[in-house]
């Protein structure tokens, strides 16, 4: 159904400005300074409205702040949109995105990237199609403190979510078994891939949970130690990730 209204709207209007979207649906925008055409799911269905564009962004920028919360989930549920892109549509974009806090701790950060993911797996190919990808890098100091070891988070048409750690740093690479054990499935020229192609709606969560997994069985010490780099889409454009609660 979002495919079918976003051909709609674009035929009549033209490419959004903005492409993206909440944990759980589509939040595409046609904007500029004045107003901002909002493609959203309301309570029970998708809805289109117009909104002036200030008090729009004045009410979303104020949902970023970190209120008395003690449950991560409610409160990245709870954030106006965890995704956009601008990939030169109609309109202008905003000269700038708020952004969520640096996780509190580890808990958070699962939180985080698994309601990014889970956004992202349903809306990405609905909305940038067959062959395009979004991602990131999350870098760290490795248990040394000297080591740069990296893990990288992509969504990609075909293939859905795919995580990649970079294992060049381990003499000889890590043992197979003990990679496989830990739930990656094949190495390429160094690094070890995992797929959730297989695991559905439930991919988000568990590639959330590998993800912090992973950085703390290489020494990560705390999430504010993390520095979030190569945020990308395939496609050209620039994708922010406000609900991503890694430092840039």
């Amino acid at each position: 159904m979002t495919r079918e209204v976003l051909d709609g709207a674009i035929k009549r209007i033209g490419p959004p400005t903005l492409c993206g979207g909440d944990a759980t649906g589509p939040v595409v925008r046609w904007r500029d300074d004045q107003r901002t055409l909002l493609l959203d799911h309301g309570q029970r269905a998708l809805r289109l409205c117009v909104r002036r564009t200030s008090e729009l962004e004045a009410e979303e920028s104020a949902r970023f702040a970190p209120g008395p919360q003690s449950d991560p989930v409610g409160f990245y549920t709870g954030l106006p949109y965890v995704w956009q892109l601008y990939g030169g549509g109609v309109g202008s974009p905003p000269l700038g995105f708020p952004a969520v806090p640096t996780a509190s701790d580890w808990s958070w950060l699962e939180g985080s990237l698994a309601q990014l993911l889970s956004g992202w797996w349903e809306q990405v190919p609905v909305q940038l199609g067959y062959g395009d990808a979004v991602g990131f890098n999350i870098d760290f100091r490795g248990e040394d403190q000297h080591s740069d070891e990296r893990v990288s988070v992509m969504c990609e048409e075909p293939g859905g979510l795919v995580l990649l750690v970079d294992d060049r740093a381990v003499p000889g690479g890590s043992p197979e078994d003990v990679m496989r054990a830990r739930g990656w499935h094949q190495r390429i020229m160094g690094w070890w891939q995992r797929d959730f192609e297989e695991d559905g709606a439930d991919g988000a969560a568990r590639a959330a949970k590998m993800v912090v997994e992973e950085l703390l069985r290489r020494g990560a010490r705390s999430p504010d130690a993390l520095k979030v780099t190569d945020v990308r889409a395939e496609r050209g454009g620039l994708l922010a990730l406000p609900g991503l609660a890694i430092a840039r």
